[in-house]
Parts: C-alpha cells; sequence; structure tokens
C-alpha cells in the first residue's frame, strides 16, 4: 500500500438520551463561541431545514493539533448525536472531540448538565490509494472465467465496439449480530456496513489506484488493505 492521498474520516457519537440540549446550541452567542473556536460556520435557517430541522449544521471549520491545521467539514449536533467529518485520520476526530467538548461544557452551563460520554462511537474512514492487487488477474482465474464473461456480453449491445468485461469493485457487508443489551435498552440500533475497494473513477487499473472505504478507524482500515494485499498476492501464487 502506498501514495495514500484524500484520507477522510466520519464519526458518529451517540449520547443518552438528553445530555444534549440542542436549544442552547441553537443561541447566537453559542454559534458565536463555535466560530471562534474552530473557525465553523453554521448554515442558515432555510438551509438547515433542507438537511433537518432538528439538527444544527456547522460546515467549514478549522482543528488545529500540534501546529498543523486540519480541515472541519461538517459538524453536526441533534438531541442525541454527535456527527463529525474532517479531512484527517480518525485520530484527530477523536482529539477533536476532546476539545469540542471543553467548549460544549464553557456554553451549556446548567447546574444538572449530563456529561458528554457516548453511548456508542461508529467510524468510517476512506482514502485513494495505490494497492497491490489485480482484480482482473485474481477474477479472470476464478468466477469470471472466459465462459461467463463471453455469455454475459453475448447479450449486451456494443454498439459496434469490442466489448470486454473486468472486474471493478470488492465490497463486503458487514453485520452486527447479538447487539449488547446496554445498546438495546437505550433504543440504540446497529446499521449494516460496507469494506468497499474499487478502481478509482478516470484511472488506468493497469496503475492499481483504488478507492476503499472501511467502517473503522484509520489505523485498522489501513491494516485491513495490507491483509487484503497479502491474500490477494497469496492466492496469486497459488493459482500459478
Amino acid at each position: 500500500m502506498e501514495s495514500i492521498s484524500n484520507l477522510q474520516s466520519n464519526s458518529v457519537m451517540i449520547f443518552p438520551i438528553d445530555s444534549i440540549h440542542l436549544p442552547i446550541f441553537r443561541r447566537p452567542d453559542a454559534i458565536k463561541i463555535l466560530n471562534e473556536s474552530f473557525k465553523l460556520q453554521v448554515l442558515t435557517q432555510a438551509e438547515a431545514f433542507l438537511v433537518n430541522p432538528n439538527q444544527i449544521v456547522f460546515r467549514n471549520g478549522l482543528f488545529e493539533y500540534k501546529k498543523i491545521n486540519y480541515f472541519i467539514d461538517e459538524l453536526v449536533i441533534d438531541d442525541r448525536r454527535i456527527i463529525i467529518k474532517m479531512t484527517a485520520p480518525s485520530e484527530i476526530i477523536d482529539q477533536f472531540f476532546t476539545s469540542l467538548k471543553d467548549v460544549l461544557s464553557k456554553i451549556d452551563i446548567r447546574q444538572n448538565r449530563a456529561d458528554l460520554a457516548p453511548l456508542l462511537t461508529t467510524y468510517e474512514t476512506t482514502c485513494i490509494c495505490k494497492l497491490d492487487i489485480d482484480l482482473s488477474k485474481y477474477f479472470s482465474n476464478s468466477l469470471f472465467n472466459e465462459e461467463i464473461s463471453s455469455s454475459i456480453l453475448s447479450q449486451i449491445d456494443s454498439h459496434g465496439s469490442k466489448l470486454v468485461m473486468n472486474p471493478y469493485t470488492l465490497r463486503f457487508r458487514l453485520e452486527y449480530l447479538d447487539i449488547p443489551p446496554k445498546l438495546r435498552r437505550n433504543k440504540i440500533a446497529l446499521s449494516d456496513k460496507f469494506l468497499t475497494i474499487e478502481y478509482r473513477e478516470r484511472t488506468d487499473p493497469s496503475d492499481q489506484i483504488f478507492f476503499t472505504s472501511s467502517p473503522s478507524q484509520t489505523k485498522a482500515h489501513f491494516a485491513i488493505l495490507e491483509s487484503l494485499e497479502k491474500a490477494f498476492n497469496s492466492a496469486k501464487q497459488v493459482q500459478k
């Protein structure tokens, strides 16, 4: 794995009910504090209504960590969740949330306010990278053999061109079974997630440049990609 670019991370944090008192964060003074702290720009009331009227949405912020500025693409606060999207590794999201909690505690000065401790935190990370994986070569020796390809292509109008069929995407569904009792009691569901590896649009497949998406933190994402590289190369050796 090399040439990593366009690294982005999303995190969804779900809190106990009534942990977030949304009207407090709608106040002009609260919005001003968030802008001064992180350069966040709140969506106008009309724009926010088009997204979700029960959320406050901020965009285009900056977070400085160890003298490096990271873009906050979006911060969403609703009555039970905080959603953070950044052009940064997921570890930076964790650092930003620590700073954000400090700022929010200065805004929400209610005497009996709940501590912002999430019941559940999920991550999704995406990036563009070069992988030593040849989907075409691997699948041509297994599922996408000449007979299957021919039977499919013979049914499709080529419009006078030569048609070829190449594998483009690997996509795995991850399902969560046996949801922990604590999440069930707090009415928290875990939706299916997807691990995706696909050739980058408008690139030559022979360059082996991929868009990848993983429902994990950044370090785990990279470890998964390295494991897949090893698995594909081991399979390639067996097929020889």
